[in-house]
């Protein structure tokens, strides 16, 4: 599917052969060219990847929708509750790496949090001070 940008799908099965519905699918943006063989998205020229990580990223679900849609209307096939999957390699190193990243914002938002926090009440504490003073 083309909008501004190549929405690239491909089926993922364990079998040849048609399926009665195909609700597996590996997505990727502008790394297809259009035909049945020219899936590159993700890591799906390695040879070594076997594996996919669920689709994390809402924004692009629709226009993944209706390149599958395409495909069915196309290819006369089903695909009753599709489910959205970036190729890769190593999906438990994908999953920490995003752990890792949303630990370190955590640490840097509540640490951000205190320090506003500590100073409003600095600030507020000098005010007192100075009212009490005079």
């Amino acid at each position: 599917f083309k909008n501004d940008d190549l929405y690239c799908v491909a089926p993922i099965t364990s079998i040849e052969g048609k399926l009665a519905s195909y609700d597996f699918w590996a997505v990727g943006v502008n790394c297809c060219n259009g035909t049945s063989l020219g899936f590159t998205c993700g890591e799906a020229q390695n040879a070594f990847a076997h594996s996919g990580m669920r689709l994390l990223d809402d924004s692009n679900l629709k226009y993944f929708r209706l390149a599958i849609d395409q495909l069915q209307l196309r290819h006369g096939i089903q695909s009753i509750h599709p489910l959205f999957f970036e190729w890769t390699v190593d999906p438990i190193t994908a999953v920490n790496n995003k752990q890792d990243v949303g630990f370190k914002n955590f640490l840097f938002e509540a640490l951000s949090f205190f320090s506003l926090q500590l100073f409003l009440v600095i600030l507020v504490y000098v005010g007192a001070f100075r009212l009490g003073a005079k």
